[in-house]
């Protein structure tokens, strides 16, 4: 049955708006519709079907039911979902489709979901996750519909999605709708969070091996040294191992062939892209042939010849150069890579994105490190949501193909509105960010959410004022003359974003909203990672402001590692919140809030050097 547009409860006005008649799927709680898939559904149109089910029955209290298409009704609105043979007899296929793109359509009293899948395919493994690649648009098209429902996943958490009350669901009768995302992927560490990362555009929509890793030590383990040692670094005329960080000739002959045997060997399994990138901690050869080469052209002169080789095997697939260490300085020896080339570039300056979008003509992809704990600031915020959209804004128009996002995720209770700025933008670039950035405050924190935007607003000016232009990736420390450089301590670094005044003020605004939440239990939730991670960070900043005794000092530092003796027991102490309401990244990266060595000494790889006088001394008098 239609229904008139205008009396359909619960729609969104953006998708939904004008007079046209409207298709019922659900009416007055009730299911009235049905969904199809093909006999032989896949994996994916599987779960497109089901995710629908899901949700629509979270918003509408209807389930609606699933049948393979042989068995479908005749007499009331159906749901195709995937590649039916009604679909393809709709003239309604994945033709010219690129990435995971989808297509949403009515014609006949029928909806039409489908989108470009292709076979799953596991891209690497980071610690015990694995990181799955391949398109699945038919999913991507699931969550596109429900996307126009007024659906929004704000954190990947079961506290985290945003589920419209929709009594009755109706659909435009001339809805027509061709989805392509700008980026075929978007990794790091939020690319493995189920529905919130799907959702968000955090996939892998092509068959890609060795997204953000090291590819060389693979192909030329440390065991290989006793039968190969030309493979090796040559140091003071002597062919080198170091066993946990293994160094490379690359001018040599047997290591560009081993590299492209192993390289060829992962297309064989069915990966459409593959990363080429030398080891980390680079280290030059001084043999014959390598000496005649600086550092980047070792690297580049290697690369090219590798991808050459597996050229000729396999020109239909891509090699994705890894441009980082001593390939950020350009090839002096050639003007250009082959063909099937693209890059990934660790250098996001305009020069470095400008400069490379015309040596590889294969097209571009960055590592992008703004969220990246291991420098200044550590695991206290960094990346303010205006930044990230400049950014995404800048990267699409040069047309960059996909995002690795080292890291993201660790700091949902400051980095959150970022998180979801990110994603919202990376699937439609046409979004206001501050609008996004609204909704996420007004979704997540309801009544309290205009404390709360006092609250993160003055927390992004502070670290937009403390970046350097020249490269911001990185907050600013200050310098011994007092004015504000790139490359600062972390002591100087959140000393300089963390005055006591703005501490105080930043306190305020959340001891407001929680008086403005009420007895809401999910702002109050959020409002309290929130308070978390604002501790976390005016604990360390407190430790660091000027004209503090050294007694008054010990006393902030050993208040700041009880905190985290707490923190790290939320598990214990208060499961239900830390599920509902903490993200964290155990299933990639390991636990970082579990973990009190790594909070207690300035968060992993960042030295130890926060206290510049006698940090001993700190330690032993808790």
């Amino acid at each position: 049955m239609k229904t008139p547009l205008g009396v359909i409860v619960g729609t969104t006005v953006c998708f939904f708006g004008g007079n046209v008649d409207a298709l019922d799927l659900i009416r007055d709680g009730r299911a009235v519709s049905t969904i199809v898939v093909p006999d032989q559904a896949t994996a994916t149109e599987q779960a497109a079907a089901e995710r629908l089910v899901m949700y629509l029955r979270m918003a509408s209290g209807a389930e609606l039911p699933i049948v393979r298409e042989s068995a479908r009704p005749e007499a009331e609105p159906l749901i195709s979902v995937g590649k039916t043979e009604m679909a393809s007899a709709a003239g309604i296929t994945e033709e010219g489709l690129k990435y995971d793109g989808y297509r949403l359509a009515v014609k006949d009293n029928t909806l039409y979901l489908l989108g470009r899948d292709t076979e799953l395919i596991e891209a690497q493994r980071i610690f015990r996750a694995p990181l799955m690649g391949g398109a699945q648009g038919s999913i991507r098209a699931a969550f596109g519909l429900l996307d126009r429902l007024g659906f929004r996943w704000l954190q990947p958490t079961p506290m985290g999605t945003h589920v419209p009350e929709l009594k009755t669901v109706s659909i435009p009768d001339d809805l027509n709708v061709t989805y392509e995302p700008p980026f075929m992927y978007m990794q790091g560490r939020m690319f493995n969070w189920g529905d919130w990362s799907l959702a968000n555009s955090f996939r892998v929509s092509i068959k890609a091996f060795g997204r953000g890793g090291h590819t060389w030590p693979a192909a030329l383990p440390a065991s290989l040294f006793d039968e190969h040692p030309e493979c090796f670094v040559m140091r003071d005329g002597k062919r080198q191992l170091n066993k946990s960080l293994p160094q490379y000739c690359s001018s040599s002959p047997e290591t560009r062939r081993r590299v492209a045997e192993w390289t060829m060997n992962i297309l064989k399994q069915g990966h459409e892209m593959v990363q080429l990138a030398q080891q980390d901690g680079f280290v030059p050869c001084e043999c014959e042939l390598c000496a005649k080469l600086s550092p980047g052209d070792q690297v580049h002169e290697a690369n090219r010849k590798i991808i050459e080789m597996i050229g000729d095997e396999y020109p239909d697939r891509v090699v994705q150069v890894l441009i980082y260490g001593p390939t950020r300085t350009p090839p002096t020896q050639f003007e250009s890579y082959p063909p099937n080339t693209v890059v990934e570039l660790t250098d996001t300056s305009e020069e470095a994105i400008a400069y490379w979008k015309k040596t590889v003509t294969g097209g571009l992809t960055l590592y992008a490190y703004y969220m990246e704990p291991a420098f200044d600031n550590g695991y206290t915020p960094a990346f303010p949501p205006v930044l990230a959209a400049a950014k995404l804004k800048s990267w699409m128009a040069h047309g960059v193909k996909g995002i690795y996002w080292s890291a993201g995720g660790l700091r949902w209770g400051t980095e959150g509105p970022t998180y979801y700025v990110i994603g919202r933008m990376a699937s439609d670039p046409t979004l206001d960010w501050q609008q996004v950035y609204e909704e996420y405050l007004n979704l997540t924190f309801r009544k309290a959410a205009p404390e709360m935007k006092q609250y993160y607003d003055t927390l992004y000016e502070r670290l937009a004022r403390f970046r350097d232009p020249t490269n911001d990736r990185h907050l600013i420390g200050s310098g011994p003359d007092g004015a504000y450089k790139h490359g600062g301590s972390h002591r100087e670094t959140v000393k300089a974003v963390y005055p006591e005044e703005t501490l105080v003020e930043l306190q305020r605004y959340l001891d407001e909203a929680d008086k403005q939440a009420g007895d809401d239990e999910k702002a109050l939730g959020w409002i309290r990672l929130a308070r978390i991670q604002y501790e976390q960070y005016a604990l360390l900043a407190r430790m660091h402001h000027e004209g503090q005794t050294r007694e008054e000092v010990r006393k902030r530092a050993g208040d700041y590692y009880a905190w985290v003796d707490e923190i790290v027991q939320l598990d214990k102490t208060d499961p239900d919140f830390k599920k509902n309401f903490f993200p964290d990244d155990d299933a990639a990266f390991g636990p970082v809030w579990n973990d009190a060595d790594r909070l207690k000494t300035n968060f992993g790889r960042l030295p130890p050097e926060w206290f510049h006088w006698d940090r001993a001394n700190v330690l032993q008098s808790q």
